[in-house]
């Protein structure tokens, strides 16, 4: 399955993630294309998984599955 990584970055900024969230979200996004890159693992993925880390957190899985 392909992903849109931009699109799915794109539309969670109106998840109503406080900005102290969205802003550790990216920096994680940061490390984890670095560390895929490291480990010769698909950076995509990786930033995908680090994107959507915490996307639950607040209101749990059902709300935000029609974003992905």
């Amino acid at each position: 399955m392909k992903y849109n990584f931009q699109s799915i970055k794109r539309n969670c900024k109106n998840l109503k993630m406080s900005l102290k969230r969205f802003t550790h979200t990216l920096g994680v996004v940061e490390m984890a294309e670095k560390l895929a890159d490291i480990y010769k693992a698909d950076v995509e993925k990786c930033k995908l998984a680090a994107l959507l880390h915490d996307i639950c957190k607040r209101n749990g899985y059902g709300r935000y599955k029609k974003y992905l």
